[in-house]
């Protein structure tokens, strides 16, 4: 019922899913990334939006090599999953497919809208061009894929990858080889 009912308890969910995920893979808070901290310029003062003049704070800030950075905001979008889920026939599945797509949709014109990584390379780093949506749950991210690959694609092209706990995964291991290597060079 907390899952369905209150946004500010699925969010944090979903933060605590991605934090522990991070530090999991031995990512250090502070050092490797930074969790809702609020973006700030070279100067050390809050970055606003350009539409609404709102701070700036994304779930995770993750340092990447070379002075780069990518923001991953954790977003949950349970209700049409769990009604699919739970759905006794085709109506149901149908019309909760269709609540599910909507949701996960939301949020990808969310984090657009954010353009975060604008607002990063005012810090000093460089930031990829992509937000990283992470789904806290598998099977939500699985069900939208698989029956809305063009919407992820979509996202794709708006600089938005949609991706489940596996994918974040392989992206994080993708990572940490990447600082291996970076670190290897500079003691050679």
């Amino acid at each position: 019922t907390a899952l369905r009912s209150n946004n500010k308890t699925v969010g944090n969910w979903g933060e605590v899913v991605l934090l522990n995920l991070l530090e999991g893979m031995g990512l250090g808070e502070g050092e490797d990334f930074v969790k809702q901290e609020a973006i700030k310029d070279v100067d050390g003062k809050a970055v606003l939006s350009d539409d609404g003049g709102r701070r700036l704070i994304p779930d995770v800030v993750l340092f990447l090599p070379e002075n780069k950075a990518v923001v991953i905001d954790s977003k949950v979008s349970l209700n049409g999953y769990l009604d699919y889920c739970n759905s006794m026939d085709d109506a149901g599945r149908t019309a909760a497919l269709a609540s599910h797509r909507q949701s996960v949709e939301k949020h990808v014109r969310e984090l657009s809208d954010k353009n975060y990584s604008q607002y990063i390379r005012q810090t000093g780093r460089d930031s990829l061009d992509y937000v990283v949506m992470f789904v806290p749950n598998e099977g939500a991210f699985q069900l939208y894929y698989q029956n809305f690959r063009e919407d992820w694609h979509r996202a794709f092209d708006k600089r938005i990858i949609i991706t489940g706990e596996s994918n974040l995964f392989a992206m994080l291991k993708i990572i940490e080889n990447t600082w291996v290597r970076v670190n290897q060079q500079k003691n050679t």
